[in-house]
């Protein structure tokens, strides 16, 4: 080993001290490993020998790291010295991905040498971070690295934000919120704010523009943790048509926003009439509709109401008829549509149609009345072939049969459900509704499960919840009918009675 040595310096001031030197020197070790480096405190009195003690740096001590805004990291540590008790000239910052511990390039404040105790570094990219400090003293003389500091995240993304409304006669469209004027109304708005970073934080909201009607105090929602979050309420007054803007704006909990505008639209104009048309006299129970939606220029339409009214049928004569009320199936239906009625009444149809803000159009109407007749007689054929519903005489079993003219193959439908011939019903037996289970003719009681429905060219029996089913489809003359699930289908298809 090579010692480049310098020799103790003395110098007498006026009052008789020695100064003491501070010198730091390179020792070179021979064997390649750069240089390593100490100090000498030297220092004489008069008539002594100059001294020397080697001092070495400190480690590094843990440092804080805090996150002090979305792309902002304050980093902060105990000072460290020499061994001699003086202070170091400055730390080299690092920082690593606190998952793959890959050193990354210290940005701002953070970056080369560091003087304070502290520093901010920004511009960190989003992510999760861990800090360590290098004490030194001028260049090339480090102390040890310091343990790596707690995890810290960073969070450069905006929010999203998932805005719905609540509240009557009132609609969020795709970019406006509508709003009926020409009643009172009031609404809420519940922003969903989405973050894969730092995670959702607040809901501020606002009302802006020419307000004149509106009533809202602006307020921070940051309750529950996480979200939803749900504003005050915005309320108008009847006759409100002015157009103000709701600002909705979703924070993270690293500080970053995003601001969605929701302008407010009047929509007091109902939607233009549309049509309906049907028949008027019917020999069967299904009578057909057909119709068209008007349109609307506002919030758009939303629900449609096929509506029916009513009233007893004696002869030829109706009665007088009830108030409209929706049809079974009847809501926002699609044309043409089939409704189930009942023998010996009278019917009448309207339309009717409502915007999404509940402004409700005049109804479509027709002049016509159905007149459903009070029983129907015919044959009741199987699908479209040459096969019809038969009665054995010998067994009283219904069977399917090669039609003909014969009274054995004449239906009447009446007005209380019931399917007779020769003045008996279409039953199964009592107690039975399973499927398979074998149809015959009895003496009428008006029970259940003599009761049958034309239901889309099916025959449902009341009591099974079941349809006149021809097994397999198989038309052999004799086959007796039975009752089965309802599945549609050629096997479950019959024409007649009307």
């Amino acid at each position: 080993m090579t010692l480049n040595k310098h020799r103790p310096a003395t110098r007498r001031f006026s009052g008789g001290i020695v100064a003491s030197v501070f010198v730091a020197t390179a020792m070179v070790v021979s064997f390649g490993i750069g240089p390593v480096w100490a100090s000498w405190s030297v220092s004489s009195v008069p008539g002594g020998y100059g001294t020397s003690a080697a001092s070495t740096v400190s480690a590094g001590q843990t440092p804080a790291a805090t996150a002090s805004g979305p792309t902002s990291i304050t980093v902060s540590w105990p000072a460290s010295t020499l061994s001699g008790g003086q202070a170091v000239t400055g730390y080299t910052v690092k920082r690593f991905n606190s998952t793959t511990l890959v050193e990354q390039s210290a940005l701002g404040g953070c970056s080369g040498t560091v003087t304070e105790t502290t520093c901010i570094e920004t511009s960190v990219p989003s992510g999760s971070w861990t800090y360590s400090v290098i004490p030194r003293v001028a260049t090339d003389w480090t102390g040890a690295e310091s343990p790596k500091s707690a995890t810290v995240s960073t969070d450069s993304i905006s929010p999203s934000n998932d805005v719905s409304i609540s509240g009557s006669n009132s609609w969020l469209g795709a970019n406006s919120v509508y709003y009926r004027g020409s009643v009172a109304g009031t609404l809420t708005v519940t922003n969903a704010v989405t973050d894969a970073g730092s995670g959702p934080a607040s809901s501020t909201s606002s009302l802006g523009g020419l307000a004149t009607g509106w009533t809202h105090v602006g307020s921070t929602v940051s309750i529950p943790a996480g979200g939803p979050f749900v504003s005050n309420s915005f309320t108008w007054s009847v006759g409100t048509t002015s157009n103000p803007s709701i600002s909705i704006a979703g924070r993270d909990v690293a500080g970053n926003a995003v601001v969605s505008l929701l302008p407010l639209v009047p929509d007091s104009t109902a939607p233009t009439v549309g049509t309906v048309t049907y028949g008027t006299e019917s020999t069967s129970t299904s009578v057909p509709i057909s119709f068209t939606t008007g349109t609307d220029d506002g919030s758009g339409i939303s629900d449609r109401l096929l509506q029916r009214a009513s009233a007893p049928l004696t002869e030829s004569t109706c009665g007088t008829f009830g108030s409209f009320t929706t049809v079974t199936n009847g809501t926002n239906p699609t044309s043409p549509f089939t409704d189930r009625t009942v023998r010996g009444t009278c019917y009448k149809y309207q339309y009717v149609t409502s915007d999404r803000v509940g402004n409700t159009g005049t109804p479509a109407t027709n002049s016509n009345v159905v007149k459903v007749a009070s029983s129907a007689t015919s044959r009741i054929s199987w699908s479209t072939s040459s096969s019809c519903v038969d009665r054995d005489e010998a067994t009283s079993n219904v069977q399917i049969w090669t039609c003909n003219s014969s009274p054995q193959q004449t239906w009447t439908s009446n007005a209380n459900g019931s399917l007779t011939v020769f003045g008996l019903c279409l039953q199964i037996p009592a107690g039975q509704t399973a499927n398979n289970t074998l149809v015959s003719t009895g003496a009428c009681t008006g029970a259940p499960s003599q009761v049958w429905a034309q239901v889309d060219g099916a025959l449902l029996n009341q009591a099974s919840g079941r349809c006149l089913d021809l097994d397999f489809g198989d038309s052999t003359d004799g086959r007796q009918l039975q009752v089965f699930d309802c599945v549609g289908g050629p096997g479950q298809t019959w024409i007649g009675p009307g």
